[in-house]
């Protein structure tokens, strides 16, 4: 079993290295923005800010609909109404994070003349996140939780203003009420507005 001892120095050490040391002479891709969207399961708000060429920091704000298996050690997020089950839990919860971004493909965009635009590129990133108690628990628990996720994602833009996102991960959540780690998936496919 992992305890919060056990993540806190390997964490560390990765978000050090997906930062990077920011050339100060080398243009910036990236650019702040704030944006609300749409997510397959949620609706939520987040606010992107460059610490390097490449390198964002993105601080996200939501409320999520999600649910897993009693026996599962995997949760999953959303699930048609008609296949709802008594053993499923479901929950609706606030979620707060913040993710570590490394873009890799900015500079061919440039190159190839396609988008940038509100951070346009694909990239891997790292996820902490917390679930404080949710606004709706049926079957199961809606306790503090905290996850760690290492993700693969991509934005894409339709105009000037609306964007495309994805996110693929998997990685680790901590359930304050069994007090254990366990694997979590995270998916995310969503639509967003470009506020700023």
């Amino acid at each position: 079993m992992l305890n919060n001892k056990n993540l806190f120095i390997p964490l560390l050490v990765v978000l050090f290295l997906f930062c990077g040391k920011a050339n100060a002479q080398q243009q910036r891709l990236l650019k702040q923005n704030w944006k609300a969207g749409l997510q397959l399961f949620g609706v939520g708000t987040n606010y992107e800010i460059p610490i390097a060429s490449q390198t964002s920091i993105n601080f996200e704000a939501s409320v999520n609909y999600g649910f897993a298996t009693k026996d599962s050690r995997f949760s999953f997020q959303g699930t048609p109404i008609n296949e709802i089950s008594d053993d499923l839990m479901q929950v609706i919860v606030p979620a707060f994070s913040t993710e570590i971004r490394q873009y890799y493909n900015l500079k061919k965009r440039v190159r190839n003349d396609k988008s940038t635009l509100n951070n346009s590129g694909s990239f891997f990133s790292l996820t902490a996140g917390v679930k404080p108690k949710g606004f709706y628990s049926k079957n199961g628990t809606d306790e503090l939780n905290f996850s760690f996720i290492p993700a693969w994602g991509m934005q894409r833009n339709l105009g000037k203003q609306i964007n495309l996102d994805g996110r693929f991960g998997f990685g680790a959540a901590y359930e304050n009420e069994s007090k254990e780690w366990k694997g979590s998936i995270n998916i995310r496919v969503g639509v967003g507005y470009a506020i700023k």
